[in-house]
């Protein structure tokens, strides 16, 4: 598939907000599965609004979030 550049607002219904990109290449890309994945700026759609987020909360002085990785008995 073709890359297309976009400009604009782009919605994620995880963080039920929108992120703005001025300069972003999306593609289709299939993986050895033979599923198709939705890219942007080529990493993951879901990884690449993840960072977003990070950075909005880096912005405004909120911590990243820490994952808890611990067991409790």
């Amino acid at each position: 598939f073709k890359e297309v550049g976009i400009k604009g607002e782009l919605y994620s219904s995880e963080f039920n907000r929108s992120f703005d990109t001025r300069h972003s290449v999306c593609s289709i890309k299939q993986d050895e599965n033979g599923k198709f994945d939705f890219k942007i700026d080529g990493v993951s759609h879901v990884n690449w609004f993840r960072k977003k987020m990070n950075e909005f909360r880096e912005a405004i002085g909120i911590p990243k979030p820490r994952q808890n990785r611990s067991m409790r008995l």
